[in-house]
């Protein structure tokens, strides 16, 4: 098993290659309901959450997240 991403683990064509960070926050947010919980869990500020949701919608080019209520849920996209 390589511990390092090696040229021929390139994403397949038509797929974005996303950074680890930015898609472990978009899934603590779902799993957990909030943008706080999710900082509080990966041990980052709310902010930085923020931060990277938003560097991974600029990627995707879709907003991934919707409020609902005080928390947020997925949109289709995501």
């Amino acid at each position: 098993m390589a511990l390092a991403p090696t040229p021929g683990d390139a994403a397949p064509a038509g797929v974005p290659d996303l950074p680890m960070h930015e898609l472990l926050a978009l899934e603590a947010v779902d799993r957990l309901g909030s943008v706080q919980g999710a900082a509080e869990a990966l041990h980052v500020t709310s902010s930085g959450i923020s931060h990277r949701l938003a560097s991974l919608e600029k990627r995707i080019g879709s907003p991934l997240l919707r409020r609902q209520g005080r928390g947020v849920v997925l949109t289709e996209v995501a």
